[in-house]
């Protein structure tokens, strides 16, 4: 079978995820397969010691090729199912049923799937077809028959009739239910994408999706293992985004929200909120990243950092940007020992707060010049970016100029959870693990609100982010965290399609609200159709603002029976934005494109309201309860 595989270019893949907090898994389990994809050239292994204190569960096999709309249904499986995907081909894989769609005319040799079907399983199969179709008493979308006597390996094949793509429709939804009954295993192949004319990547989400809510609701003690299967001609529709990662960067989903990228290019080209600058301390280095800084930056910058003169040793220094694309560049004076590039990194993280920016690029400190090796840049600047406590800053970008120094920053030590992925490998998948790691177990429940400790660090840090802005002396009574699986799924979609965004793509902004609509809000999220009732001047959409002064007036957030008022802090994929007016009830296109913007503001330059339009791009982290 390995020759056989290995002929068709089959890649075979594990993955199991136990249970609810996946993201916690020890850095050295993920040490270990790092090796493992090194040694095995991206064969991937993972095996649960200890599962049977765990409830029956389904395993998905399955996910081959993956759009971005994907992406994020497959996180779902950390926190409720085994899975293990596995690609192979589907007339070898050996399963109780196998799915196809068929004519109305009952023709197996007539559309891709059916006839590759035919040929491998023989006559007997279409005799067989025919026969259980005059022995159904009713009408179906599914006709269940033997493949007795043909040369499958299966028990049955399942066929089914699918119009020709039009618009979401539920009939892949019935063929899913219709077939879950009695068995152990099941695959489906991407259903109605040859002929019919189903997009590959709808296909396979409408698919995912209803497998999941039928293991949610109604799943059958019997069936164990669903497989979906893509053909190898579907590859290159799924290769651009989802869990293909983008050769270019190295994902790495670190603690406290902030999402750490590793990008082999140019820092000069970046466009976060702000680029940082290794010099020395006249801020005039004349080599190396500093050099191409100033050149690119331009006369403006180099007689502002003359303007600052002699800096100590630890300085940051805040300037203009000149011709760069961000707002801000931090000058720092370089350091050729990883303990002080920590500090450091710190004291820039520290900065970019006071800035209140959302993102942040980096270059490898001291790996041109200062010589040092790019393992122990890669473990000081990731020690810096643990320890610090994020408020406003919620992306990294760490900018390398070699190769090998982007893989070796994404195996640096204790990330939490990696990607497994590097531009030279012929491995497409990229675990991404994002359950948010202060998330308390929920025990297979899809929602809780839980009460934060005044005490402790997480409360501190929301309060602190609250208050930094709420320009009046408020008390803040209570504060909850928002766990809810389905709202943050499909947030995390919206986020990874709003990811190429030239701009920050996401923002921590606050949402003033009645005490029943935050109900509404955390329950089932953001709601376009609450838009109009206050704000509305740039756009007929939800609001969200920079500040929490904002938000707290009681326009937004009137007191409620108790002389309480209640405000939500979201985390938003803002994305692209265009300046709104309140006759706009969606985002104008981009230029010379047919694609929209991703939301509206008051002021494109220095952005205080955000308005967006689609309910799943913004999710309810915590509810904030305060009183004057």
């Amino acid at each position: 079978m390995d020759d056989f595989l290995a002929k068709q270019n089959v890649l075979s893949q594990d993955f199991r995820i136990d249970k609810p907090g996946a993201s916690k898994i020890s850095s050295k389990r993920f040490d270990n397969l790092k090796d493992l994809c090194k040694k095995e050239n991206c064969l991937l292994k993972m095996k649960s010691s200890n599962l049977s204190s765990l409830p029956p569960k389904t395993d998905l096999l399955n996910i081959l090729q993956q759009k971005s709309s994907l992406h994020n249904l497959i996180q779902k499986l950390e926190e409720t199912w085994n899975c293990t995907p596995v690609m192979k081909l589907f007339l070898v894989l050996q399963t109780n049923v196998i799915v196809s769609t068929v004519s109305t005319n009952l023709d197996l040799s007539k559309g891709f799937l059916s006839q590759a079907i035919f040929k491998k399983a023989g006559p007997a199969l279409q005799t067989q077809l025919h026969q259980a179709s005059r022995a159904s008493t009713t009408k179906k979308r599914v006709i269940d028959t033997s493949a007795s006597g043909s040369n499958l390996d299966c028990e049955e094949v399942y066929f089914t009739f699918l119009p020709n793509w039009k618009k979401e429709s539920p009939e892949a939804t019935e063929v899913i239910i219709e077939t879950f009954s009695g068995h152990k295993s099941i695959a489906f192949p991407a259903l109605g994408t040859g002929n019919l004319g189903y997009p590959v990547h709808l296909s396979a989400t409408f698919m995912l999706r209803e497998v999941l809510q039928f293991n949610n609701e109604q799943l059958p003690v019997s069936l164990k293992d669903v497989h979906f299967v893509l053909f190898p001609k579907n590859q290159q529709v799924f290769k651009h985004k989802g869990l293909y990662s983008n050769p270019q960067r190295i994902d790495i989903a670190t603690t406290k929200r902030i999402k750490v990228e590793i990008i082999c290019g140019d820092i000069t080209k970046e466009t976060t909120d702000a680029i940082v600058n290794s010099t020395n301390s006249a801020l005039n280095l004349n080599t190396g990243v500093s050099k191409a800084i100033l050149e690119a930056a331009g006369k403006s910058v180099v007689d502002e950092c003359k303007a600052k003169g002699q800096q100590p040793a630890d300085g940051v220094v805040v300037t203009g940007a000149g011709n760069i694309s961000c707002k801000h560049i931090i000058h720092t004076v370089g350091q050729t020992h990883p303990a002080k590039i920590t500090s450091c990194v710190l004291a820039v993280l520290q900065e970019s707060e006071n800035l209140k920016l959302s993102s942040l690029s980096l270059p490898a400190f001291g790996t041109g010049v200062g010589k040092l090796s790019a393992a122990a840049v890669a473990d000081a600047m990731m020690d810096a970016i643990k320890q610090h406590t994020p408020h406003s800053l919620l992306q990294i970008r760490i900018v390398v100029f070699h190769f090998e120094f982007q893989i070796t920053f994404s195996h640096c030590k204790d990330n939490g959870s990696k990607a497994l992925h590097s531009p030279n490998s012929k491995c497409p998948f990229l675990l991404c693990l994002s359950v948010p790691e202060t998330w308390t177990d929920m025990k297979g429940s899809t929602y809780m609100k839980v009460p934060l400790s005044a005490t402790s660090q997480e409360y501190a840090d929301v309060k602190n982010n609250f208050m930094k802005s709420a320009q009046a002396a408020f008390k803040v009574l209570k504060i909850e965290r928002i766990q809810n699986t389905k709202l943050w799924e499909g947030y995390l979609l919206r986020e990874k399609n709003v990811e190429k965004s030239t701009k920050p793509s996401v923002r921590t902004l606050f949402h003033g609200t009645t005490v029943d609509v935050c109900d509404q809000i955390v329950n089932h999220g953001f709601d376009r159709n609450y838009s109009g009732k206050n704000a509305t001047a740039y756009g007929k959409g939800t609001y969200f603002a920079v500040n929490s002064s904002y938000s707290a007036n009681k326009t937004y957030s009137p007191l409620d029976s108790k002389g309480q008022q209640h405000i939500i802090q979201a985390r938003v994929a803002t994305g692209d934005f265009h300046i709104g007016n309140q006759n706009m009830v969606a985002p104008p296109p981009k230029s010379g494109q047919s694609e929209l913007y991703d939301s509206l503001v008051d002021n494109v330059n220095n952005p205080t309201i955000f308005v967006i339009f689609r309910d799943d791009q913004a999710y309810p982290e915590y509810v904030i309860s305060f009183s004057l």
